[in-house]
């Protein structure tokens, strides 16, 4: 295994304002359960298997196969989704307009977000329409990289109004059977609406359980990062990460150096596969602090980041709220950028 930032394991100061119940469940399935199509061969996408609708069939069809949901994406996702934008170099709310102006029109956006959460994914819709654009992919951490093209093929035949956003979404990770990935709907819609793409980013689950178990070194080659290096990863991401599984209160069936390491191969990969993205989704632990992720896109763009982290005002009290935009006394601010997402009760 390669050389990790800790040569022992101590006990550490918590990070304050952080839910470490929600980020602990947060850690675990980026580790362990990211993929979330199965993990078989890519299938053979054919259009006869699916209800689709021929080319450029009429753009209400939405409207019409997904009425209710669709009609509360476009008021509150695609352009009216309360949220309020707090910059945290300035230390003031800013507006959309100023948001796109602070932001270098060819850097990387990486929205750090709380996954299957309405009022987040209605937020992120509205960024994307704010600072997205038609000849830069949205990138997005869900997907496996070794099943783009299957991706391309649903992105291209959704884009020619062939199929229901709830068919696509339910393509893209089929093994959500509760119907919770419906809550990306309205971040498909938005990439639709701005003609951009979909790219995959995310390297599958066995090839991560392979990391755990055997090392980097057995990897086939087409998963392994140029780049990567576990020398890179800072001690303050590893502190973090030890404290959000548990700090060692509860044993774990593989040592934490091993998921240390899963963790930090995934945010390699991403910003890998992401490097031709203007935006880029993914859970807010890759991307807090401005670690994680962030430190390595530019290593395989050269472009600049803006990193947004991604709240549900509903879920959290105006304190809460106030210490995620002040950050932490240990690790500095979250990100360049807090949106807080209100839903329906407004900011």
């Amino acid at each position: 295994m390669s050389q990790m930032p800790h040569q022992s394991i101590k006990p550490i100061q918590r990070v304050k304002p952080i839910k470490y119940a929600v980020f602990s469940l947060i850690a675990f399935c980026l580790v362990g359960a990211t993929a979330l199509r199965a993990q078989t061969d890519t299938p053979e996408f054919d259009l006869t298997t699916l209800s689709t609708l021929p080319d450029n069939a009429a753009r209400v069809y939405d409207a019409t196969l997904d009425a209710a949901s669709t009609q509360r994406v476009q008021h509150r996702g695609a352009r009216h989704c309360n949220m309020k934008i707090f910059s945290t170099a300035s230390g003031e709310f800013i507006s959309r307009r100023a948001l796109r102006g602070s932001i270098d029109p060819q850097a990387t956006v990486v929205l750090g977000e709380f996954h299957y959460n309405q009022n987040i994914q209605d937020a992120e819709a509205a960024l994307i329409r704010v600072l997205g654009n038609d000849s830069m992919p949205v990138a997005w951490e869900f997907l496996e990289f070794p099943d783009q093209a299957f991706q391309s093929k649903i992105f291209q035949t959704y884009s020619e109004n062939r199929l229901r956003t709830s068919v696509v979404t339910d393509l893209q990770f089929p093994l959500q059977a509760d119907g919770s990935n419906a809550t990306y709907n309205a971040v498909m819609l938005a990439v639709k609406s701005m003609r951009s793409s979909i790219v995959a980013t995310n390297a599958p689950r066995p090839v991560k359980a392979q990391l755990m178990d055997f090392g980097y070194a057995t990897l086939d080659e087409s998963f392994k990062p140029p780049l990567f290096n576990m020398d890179n990863a800072s001690e303050d991401y590893f502190e973090r990460f030890y404290d959000a599984l548990g700090g060692g209160a509860h044993p774990l069936p593989r040592p934490i150096e091993a998921y240390f390491e899963s963790q930090y191969y995934t945010d390699e990969v991403i910003a890998w596969q992401a490097q031709n993205a203007r935006i880029l989704i993914v859970g807010t632990f890759h991307s807090d602090f401005n670690d994680g992720i962030i430190p390595r896109i530019p290593v395989y763009s050269s472009r600049p980041v803006a990193n947004i982290k991604v709240l549900d005002g509903e879920l959290l009290s105006d304190s809460e709220i106030e210490e995620f935009l002040q950050g932490s006394e240990l690790y500095g601010t979250y990100a360049d950028f807090i949106v807080i997402a209100c839903g329906d009760s407004g900011c």
